[in-house]
């Protein structure tokens, strides 16, 4: 699995856009690698539309991945796992994606981890360049799940281009 993610990211690193079934294949690939250093059940939910094509929706690589990452890095206690939900959803122009832990949600100090920071600020980066080239995305929201006052994980909100192939 670790060798076919490493050929996947390095065959997809100088596309523009891949299917998004490829790029859920390697956010499968890499969430299994990941369980295997947690102790707790880790489960890892896609919910899409049924409208919305796997195969002919396309995405730019590797923008759902640090999210995945930072559930694992900083969310999910290693001793009990969890889960990390995968929404994606057909806008008229966006495609809308969410992405949902049942971690510890975000420190009270934020995301000062060196590691969390740069991966954020890249993608913020990425979104902001797709912006400045006339597409209307909504901002990045990363929050706190708070269910009767009690923090229950973290939700991460971001809109793509929709792209078809």
């Amino acid at each position: 699995q670790f060798g076919e993610l490493t050929r996947e990211i390095l065959d997809t690193s100088s596309e523009s856009a891949i299917a998004l079934a490829r790029e859920l294949k390697m956010m499968r690939n890499y969430v299994e690698i990941q369980k295997i250093r947690f102790e707790g059940p880790v489960t890892f939910e896609v919910i899409a539309d049924p409208d919305l094509s796997l195969e002919s929706t396309a995405i730019p690589p590797m923008y759902i991945q640090p999210f995945i990452e930072n559930s694992f890095e900083h969310g999910l206690p290693r001793n009990k796992g969890g889960t990390i939900r995968l929404h994606l959803n057909k806008g008229k122009e966006t495609l809308k994606i969410r992405i949902e832990d049942t971690g510890q949600g975000l420190s009270e100090a934020g995301q000062n981890e060196k590691h969390a920071s740069k991966a954020i600020s890249i993608i913020r980066e990425r979104l902001e360049r797709l912006r400045a080239n006339g597409r209307k995305l909504k901002e990045l929201e990363i929050a706190n799940i708070c269910v009767d006052g009690e923090v229950k994980g973290v939700s991460v909100k971001f809109e793509l281009p929709l792209i078809t192939l």
